[in-house]
């Protein structure tokens, strides 16, 4: 059984992140062919043709991402770190630099995602299982303050960036929250981070 997707459907319900000059995310078929990917352009515009490409046909080729390739089609989360040869953003020139790729498949479809950034310019929330989603508030809040203050945002981090950070966490919150208590208590707590969530915009 098949199902004709439009390319553009696809595209419309993706997160559109500005990740950073040199990060972006791509998406793989189980036969390896890119469905989203920067480097996915049709040869001739005008002709609204599928393209297949290749993941390793997208990307410059080595061992790693072949490895890569495998356990996407395969349907595996994982991270590797790699020195490969990237484009600068103008893509006027090619340059070694390292890049981090994270990559898991999309739960009830055969396709896998995954998410490439650079080595520099990277920054991590770290909280103890302990505390609060009040406290981890409090301390991103301080951080939005001092954006304000000097008009930079959340610490070099776009603003999508920031909203990007504060949802992974609430919903990372939430899956602990409906782990550690019975699931009856579970629309309590979704309100609890709706609410926060709502406060945090």
């Amino acid at each position: 059984m098949g199902v004709d997707v439009s390319l553009n459907d696809i595209k419309r319900l993706t997160p559109r992140f500005t990740i950073s000059p040199n990060g972006y995310y791509f998406a793989i078929d189980p036969n390896g062919y890119v469905l989203l990917h920067p480097n996915l352009q049709p040869k001739n515009p005008k002709f609204q043709e599928p393209v297949t490409l290749d993941f390793l046909d997208a990307e410059l080729e080595n061992a790693n991402k072949v490895e890569i390739r495998k356990q996407m089609i395969d349907g595996e989360t994982g991270a590797m770190t790699i020195d490969t040869l990237v484009k600068s953003y103008d893509e006027r020139y090619i340059d070694r630099g390292g890049r981090t790729y994270t990559w898991a498949p999309v739960n009830g479809t055969d396709y896998s995602l995954a998410l490439v950034l650079p080595e520099y310019g990277r920054h991590y929330l770290r909280a103890n299982l302990g505390d609060t989603i009040q406290q981890a508030k409090s301390i991103l809040g301080k951080y939005c303050q001092i954006c304000t203050t000097f008009s930079i945002s959340f610490q070099f981090f776009s603003r999508s960036v920031y909203i990007l950070f504060i949802n992974i966490f609430l919903l990372l919150t939430l899956s602990l929250i409906f782990i550690m208590f019975q699931p009856c208590h579970f629309p309590f707590f979704f309100f609890i981070i709706w609410c926060l969530h709502v406060n945090l915009h």
